[in-house]
């Protein structure tokens, strides 16, 4: 009986492989032009941190790629970086390929801020944002089970929701303790996140919310699940919710880039 399952799944995944079409060539496609790429990220310390790199074709890189060496190849360390708002201007400084910091600019959700960056090679680009108001969990509890092949965290999590319509996520991510994370676990983190918002809510209740997250290995003593609450922008929002339904894992480094207007 095994035999002729065997012989059936032969067959098919042989018919399979002859519906395959040719593929087609590719010709004439005009030379991707390099563009200044700019991710920025806010820490709890009000610190900024600015990744400025070149733009790259799709095909140019893939999972198996080094992330240190596509890193280097990307990365533009000789552009001016300059944050200002609330009467302060204050250029920062590079600190690793691409990244750049400052630690002596106040982020107040009273002002806006507006993030310069100019680059000799590549011109300059702009944006203006303000800072959200700081949130916090009131209630956050994990539950983790070990099925022996993969780890599955119940996150279950409240706190109270702000004044007007807010748009929130919830990072979650596993930090071993037993060795430092390597680089390319920094450039494409397994990180999962959760999106909601207080559209249908009272202003000043509570948020609560469950949810599951599976990881593809195990957890050792000493591993930790960090847990983050953000308050974003709709428009960062809703940027997010189109990547986590154009792939499986949103926050790829290497992923397939997102047409968002």
């Amino acid at each position: 009986m095994k035999m002729i399952k065997t012989i059936v799944l032969v067959g098919v995944s042989v018919l399979l492989s002859r519906c395959l079409p040719d593929p087609l060539p590719v010709n004439s496609l005009p030379p991707l032009q390099p563009t200044i790429v700019v991710s920025s990220e806010l820490l709890p310390d009000s610190s900024v941190v600015v990744l400025i790199t070149n733009s790259f074709g799709a095909l140019e890189a893939d999972d198996d790629s080094d992330p240190v060496a596509l890193l280097n190849q990307i990365a533009i360390n000789d552009a001016t970086v300059i944050i200002e708002g609330g009467g302060v201007v204050d250029t920062l400084t590079l600190f690793g390929p691409g990244l750049y910091r400052t630690e002596s600019l106040p982020m107040d959700v009273t002002f806006e801020y507006e993030l310069r960056v100019f680059s000799d090679e590549l011109g300059t680009v702009n944006a203006t944002t303000q800072v959200r108001p700081r949130v916090a969990f009131s209630q956050l509890s994990a539950k983790i089970n070990d099925t022996g092949f993969d780890t599955l965290a119940t996150i279950n999590y409240s706190f109270q929701d702000g004044p007007g319509t807010s748009y929130y996520m919830v990072n979650v991510e596993k930090i071993s303790t037993d060795a430092l994370p390597a680089v390319g676990e920094f450039l494409n983190p397994s990180v999962f996140t959760n999106l909601l918002t207080d559209r249908a809510k009272t202003d000043g209740t509570f948020l609560t919310d469950s949810f599951n997250v599976l990881f593809q290995d195990d957890f050792t003593s000493g591993d930790t699940l960090l847990v983050q609450l953000g308050n974003i922008s709709p428009g960062y929002y809703d940027f997010l919710e189109l990547r986590r339904e154009t792939r499986f894992n949103f926050s790829d480094f290497l992923g397939e880039p997102v047409h968002y207007q």
